[in-house]
């Protein structure tokens, strides 16, 4: 190699010299390339027109051009105002609050009944008319464009879930039902027992003359614990003071009925259904592994609800015979 370098054997073994001070540096260029481009093009100061104009300088075309748009613009700014963007405004206001309306009542104004999704729908709707960044005049709707528009991407309307009970008993909608008055002590205790799968009900049905199988809406704020899964530690502390030794709902169950003994399990069995309610829930879902079986707990349990408010009867129903 000239004047004896040596070539390295690796990257590491190499050396980067600094590059030499220029008494220059970027922020210095930077500065000097907007001062440049300024002088080239004049820019006017952008501000929103109900505030103040746009300064340009009054001798270029551009200005000349502003000033001739902007006299059309002050001359029909009030006209198109009143005659377009006021009334366009109103009718999505008047839109907007008919379906809000609707949503809060469960019908339309000529007596039409609204389902439980179509209720949710309007509502959603409704308020997404009133995002609508229209004004009532010209600056009001710049305003409103300016504003950035709420991200709706992620918006889930939540309805209710369809869900069906077997029983021979003399009553004509779901809503009738109440475990408290229940003395079935099933696998999940007194509870009403439903599931979203019709067959399922048709099966049971099916065992017990004349019973007849009913449709209803369980509510989508129902909170369920699964019986097969971990019970909330609060729940085990209890369960242990109890003599209860569990980890899930259905052994909190068995365990209630071997501590019982001999004696009727009902209280303990609804002292296990309370601790699970006092930590918010109303029921317990998978109450077995092969079927669609859910159990929600009676009004003698139930924490700030009732049986009522969550499961609702559908509109029309006609309870179907099983024979």
């Amino acid at each position: 190699m000239p004047n004896g370098q040596v070539v390295p054997d690796h990257l590491s073994d190499l050396r980067i010299r600094p590059a030499a001070n220029t008494g220059d540096d970027t922020a210095a260029l930077q500065q000097r390339t907007m001062q440049q481009a300024k002088a080239a093009f004049p820019q006017p100061t952008a501000t929103p027109p109900w505030e103040e104009e746009p300064e340009l300088p009054s001798s270029s075309p551009l200005a000349r051009a502003y000033r001739h748009a902007k006299s059309i613009f002050d001359e029909h700014e009030q006209d198109f105002s009143e005659k377009v963007l006021a009334p366009f405004r109103q009718g999505l206001d008047n839109m907007a609050a008919d379906l809000q309306q609707a949503a809060e009542s469960g019908h339309t104004q000529t007596g039409g009944q609204l389902t439980q999704p179509t209720r949710a729908l309007a509502e959603g709707v409704g308020g997404l008319l009133k995002q609508v960044p229209v004004g009532r005049d010209v600056k009001s709707t710049a305003l409103a464009i300016a504003v950035p528009i709420p991200d709706f991407s992620g918006l889930r309307i939540r309805k209710p879930t369809t869900v069906y009970h077997s029983t021979p008993q003399p009553i004509k909608n779901i809503a009738e039902l109440d475990a408290a008055k229940s003395k079935e002590l099933d696998v999940a205790g007194p509870a009403v027992y439903l599931s979203r799968d019709r067959a399922v009900s048709e099966r049971y049905a099916q065992q017990t003359p004349q019973a007849k199988v009913l449709e209803g809406r369980l509510h989508p704020d129902t909170k369920l614990l699964d019986a097969q899964g971990p019970l909330p530690a609060g729940v085990q502390e209890q369960l242990k003071k109890a003599g209860i030794q569990a980890t899930t709902y259905n052994e909190a169950m068995i365990g209630a009925r071997r501590a019982a003994g001999a004696a009727d399990p009902t209280s303990k069995i609804k002292a296990v259904q309370k601790a699970v309610a006092r930590e918010g829930f109303h029921g317990v879902d998978n109450v077995f592994h092969d079927r669609d079986v859910v159990a929600v707990f009676g009004d003698d349990v139930l924490e700030g609800k009732r049986f009522a408010d969550l499961v609702k009867k559908p509109s029309a129903q006609k309870p179907s015979v099983v024979h």
